[in-house]
């Protein structure tokens, strides 16, 4: 029997619990491991956030000190809206999704995001359920609007200019 010690960000504390499943990866081996969550320390670390996670792993021996290993703990969440990834344009202040007003017609929307997973996001507000989204290609509809709003910008200008003049 072993110890790994994993390190959790703060925000992911809230699906952890003492008894829980984790999964084990040595890349080193090249072998899985479960184990048990044997306990969270009660105290964050101030500069990198984390907290640490004792987990018992069933193994003989194997795992050494100072060997990395991934851990994965399969939570099981609430429902909720889920978008892919690929469809969020995060600005870094903003996250973006593009969504289908007609056949043809998109339209950028705000949306809040919850938890996030390796691949989406959590809609908390933004989109209804059934609403469709551009999945793939979020990108050029996001320079083609940008292009548009800029030669709208050059028409009411050249308009205006020639009012005056």
């Amino acid at each position: 029997m072993g110890q790994v010690f994993a390190e959790v960000f703060g925000p992911d504390l809230g699906f952890i619990n003492v008894g829980q499943k984790a999964i084990i990866e040595v890349p080193d081996l090249h072998e899985i491991f479960e184990g048990v969550v044997q306990s969270i320390d009660p105290i964050i670390d101030s500069t990198s956030r984390t907290t640490r996670v004792r987990i018992c792993v069933y193994t003989e021996s194997k795992l050494f000190s100072n060997m990395f290993v991934n851990v994965s703990m399969p939570v099981e969440l609430d429902e909720a809206i889920v978008v892919p990834r690929d469809a969020v344009m995060d600005t870094g202040v903003r996250k973006i999704v593009f969504v289908q007003k007609n056949e043809g017609t998109f339209e950028p929307r705000e949306i809040q995001s919850g938890w996030e997973t390796d691949d989406g996001f959590e809609v908390k507000s933004g989109l209804k359920e059934g609403e469709r989204i551009v999945v793939s290609g979020n990108f050029l509809l996001d320079s083609e609007s940008r292009v548009q709003a800029g030669l709208q910008a050059d028409t009411a200008a050249a308009a205006g200019g020639d009012s005056n003049g």
